[in-house]
C-alpha cells in the first residue's frame, strides 16, 4: 500500500486548469495509437466515475479509483507507448491526469465541469483538515516501508495509526522506544490507494504525539 495524492490526478478539474488543458489539447503531440488508447481509457473512466459517484464516496476518490483501475488494466499497452509507469512519481502522475482529463472532456463534459465546480467551491474546506484525538498507551510500532503505530486506548480498545511523515513527538518512538506513560495522539484521516483491492481506504495519519499531564 502506498500514498497516492488524489489532487495530482484531478488538477485538471479546476475551472482555470480545464481551460488551459483544452487549449493544450490542440497542440498535443501524442502518436495516433496513444490518442486511441487514451480515448478508450477516458471513455471507460467516465462511465465508471458516473456509476461510482455516491454520498459515501468522494468525487475525487471515485475518479482516482476509476482512472487508476483502467490505466492498470491497459498498463502494458500504455507503457509500450509512453514508457514505464510509476504511481509514486508526482510529475508523471500529473501528466497522466492531464492526458486522460483532456480526453474525458469529450465523453463526459458535464460531469467534469460539475467536478471542477465542486473543487472550486470546496477548496477552502480542503485546506482545513479535521483533526482527531485519541488517548492511550502505545504498545508497539511495526511495518517495513510504512510504520504502523499500535495504541491501546484508555478503555482498552486497540487502534492502529499510520506514521507517514515527520510529526511532533516522533522522537518518543526513536530507536524502538515506547513512552512509558499514556499519550495523546493527534491524527487526520487520509485516503491511501491499495493495489491489492484497487480501491482507496481511509487510514489514520499521525500528526502529533504528546504526553498526558
Amino acid at each position: 500500500m502506498y500514498v497516492l495524492n488524489m489532487n495530482i490526478l484531478i488538477r485538471f478539474t479546476s475551472t482555470a486548469t480545464l481551460l488551459v488543458l483544452m487549449i493544450t489539447s490542440l497542440t498535443a503531440q501524442t502518436e495516433p495509437d496513444g490518442e486511441k488508447l487514451l480515448g478508450e481509457i477516458a471513455d471507460a473512466t467516465c462511465q465508471c466515475f458516473q456509476e461510482k459517484k455516491s454520498p459515501e464516496l468522494s468525487a475525487e476518490a471515485a475518479l482516482g479509483t476509476c482512472m487508476i483501475g483502467y490505466v492498470e488494466e491497459r498498463r502494458e499497452e500504455y507503457e509500450a507507448l509512453f514508457g514505464p509507469l510509476d504511481y509514486n512519481n508526482v510529475e508523471m502522475m500529473t501528466r497522466l491526469g492531464e492526458k486522460i482529463g483532456i480526453k474525458m472532456m469529450n465523453f463526459c463534459p458535464d460531469a467534469m465541469m460539475e467536478l471542477g465546480q465542486q473543487k472550486v467551491e470546496s477548496s477552502k474546506e480542503e485546506t482545513r483538515e479535521k483533526h482527531y484525538f485519541l488517548s492511550g498507551q502505545i504498545t508497539g510500532v511495526t511495518g517495513e516501508e510504512i510504520a504502523i503505530i499500535s495504541l491501546r486506548q484508555l478503555d482498552g480498545k486497540p487502534v492502529k495509526l499510520h506514521w507517514l511523515e515527520y510529526f511532533s513527538g516522533s522522537e518518543m518512538l526513536a530507536d524502538g522506544q515506547r513512552p512509558p506513560t499514556p499519550v495523546e495522539v493527534e491524527y487526520v484521516n487520509v485516503d491511501l490507494y491499495s493495489p491489492k483491492t484497487g480501491e482507496y481506504v481511509t487510514r489514520r495519519k499521525v500528526v502529533a504525539i504528546r504526553g498526558l499531564e
